[in-house]
């Protein structure tokens, strides 16, 4: 008879530690999204501001080689002229613009490292009280680790191509344009 007395209590620790197992999953899954589009936000503002001084630095570089476009205007000029004009307009904005794409780069590679390492915190956290919780074994809740983390690694692998080819394009065209000028 006692016995009877004593499963609806198991029952109710159960579905107790399951409620609460689920409520910490839950909320690992919630902190990993914000700290994903907090980052990509980042970015985003970010390479909105570099595409803004890129702009500029564009009109400005336009407005300062105008000279080049007129035939009469460049007969016009002396030799030193263009030189000037060389050197102060393109290959001092072009040096410029290489320093604003590895700005970018360390925003960027900082932003996501950060991310990162918070994720790990906050996962850290998950599995401590996920153990603590013990509604799963702790080999389940390892496994549920390993797993999320092979997750944001794979995540922080592509992140890191994208920008390596966003990047090489930005120095390729960079290197294109400085060609195109020097004609």
């Amino acid at each position: 008879d006692g016995i009877h007395r004593i499963l609806p209590g198991v029952a109710a620790l159960k579905q107790s530690r399951q409620n609460r197992h689920e409520h910490v999953a839950a909320a690992w899954s919630n902190e990993r999204e914000r700290l994903t589009e907090r980052a990509r936000a980042h970015v985003a503002r970010r390479v909105h501001d570099f595409r803004e001084i890129l702009a500029a630095s564009d009109e400005s570089l336009a407005k300062e080689t105008a000279v080049y476009a007129s035939d009469e205007a460049l007969v016009e000029l002396e030799t030193e002229d263009i030189e000037q004009i060389w050197n102060s307009a393109v290959t001092a904005r072009l040096a410029d613009r290489q320093t604003w794409i590895d700005g970018l780069e360390f925003d960027v590679t900082n932003a996501s490292v950060d991310a990162k390492e918070e994720m790990a915190r906050a996962l850290s956290h998950t599995v401590d009280a996920l153990c603590a919780i013990a509604y799963h074994t702790r080999g389940d809740v390892e496994r549920f680790a390993a797993s999320e983390t092979m997750d944001i690694n794979a995540a922080s692998i592509e992140d890191r191509r994208g920008m390596a080819e966003l990047l090489a394009r930005l120095r390729t065209r960079e290197i294109e344009r400085e060609r195109r000028e020097r004609r």
